[in-house]
């Protein structure tokens, strides 16, 4: 990879546009990191974006007839933060999808519990039937599917507001239906 040395320039395959990359610097990073620290709301992340661009400037330069040298450094900064943007929602959405951990005791499993814990299952799928077929959907594809909200009303034709509040009847309605003893046994089964 190229550094970028104070003084150097580097030329594009045309030899039409030099570029001195040293002055560019000079006279963009400060605009160029604070335009990123908008995007990406965090400073050291800005200035490592920006870094970044003029790396890939310095590689890229050698091999392209850049017309607006100092556009074309933004939007490969631009670019590079909407990634860095898009990797943070990804983990985000990872982490909140997680399957929670569930501690198992290291023994057998108590027979009657489990029983109790199937009749339980058994008692919410019959209350699920008991719903609608678009409230019983939206339910089943968020809780038990763990589908975004987005995804099921861009399937179902609804507005995510909609889905929500299916979700949220279908909540209601098993837990206002069920005995504190089936919901003991639903969640410690």
């Amino acid at each position: 990879m190229r550094q970028i040395v104070p003084g150097v320039r580097a030329r594009s395959a045309s030899a039409s546009v030099d570029v001195d990359l040293d002055a560019l610097y000079r006279d963009n990073i400060v605009l160029l990191v604070r335009m990123l620290e908008l995007k990406l709301g965090v400073p050291e992340e800005a200035k490592d974006i920006a870094h970044e661009a003029f790396a890939r400037l310095a590689r890229q330069s050698q091999h392209q007839d850049i017309g607006n040298i100092r556009s074309y450094l933004f939007s490969i900064a631009s670019n590079l933060a909407t990634d860095r943007l898009r990797q943070r929602h990804r983990r985000r959405e990872a982490d909140r999808l997680d399957p929670v951990e569930i501690d198992y005791p290291t023994d057998e499993p108590d027979v009657e519990r489990h029983l109790l814990a199937r009749e339980a299952v058994a008692r919410i799928l019959i209350l699920l039937d008991e719903l609608t077929p678009r409230c019983r959907h939206a339910f089943i594809q968020h809780r038990l599917e763990a589908r975004r909200y987005e995804d099921i009303a861009a399937e179902m034709g609804l507005t995510e507001s909609m889905v929500r509040k299916y979700v949220l009847t279908a909540m209601r309605h098993c837990l206002s239906r069920m005995s504190e003893e089936d919901m003991k046994v639903a969640y410690d089964g």
